[in-house]
């Protein structure tokens, strides 16, 4: 049975659902993290990466071409908002045993 590809990050997020996965208010590190979609050049571009625990995230950086470690939020605005929120995580049970 040939599934549909998941490069898109609600490919993806379908794909941990069927997996598994759930959604949580408290991530640990190795959770999936979905960011809130930006637009960029007027292009909506949504977002996603990984959990490392101390406020720190990884995630593909298009820029750089390659993974990079940033904040959890990729920083604060002056108002002390997220820079790019996180929308939802995703926890599967095994990482939490």
């Amino acid at each position: 049975l040939l599934k549909e590809p998941h490069a898109t990050v609600r490919g993806t997020i379908r794909d941990l659902l069927a997996s598994g996965w759930e959604a949580t208010p408290d991530p640990l590190p190795g959770d999936v993290l979905v960011w809130e979609p930006k637009d960029e050049a007027g292009e909506i571009h949504e977002h996603i990466g990984f959990f490392m625990g101390s406020d720190r995230a990884i995630s593909n950086s298009t820029s750089q071409a390659s993974p990079q470690e940033h904040h959890l939020t990729y920083g604060t605005q002056p108002d002390s908002s997220p820079v790019r929120a996180i929308i939802t995580c995703y926890t599967h049970p095994r990482l939490r045993e």
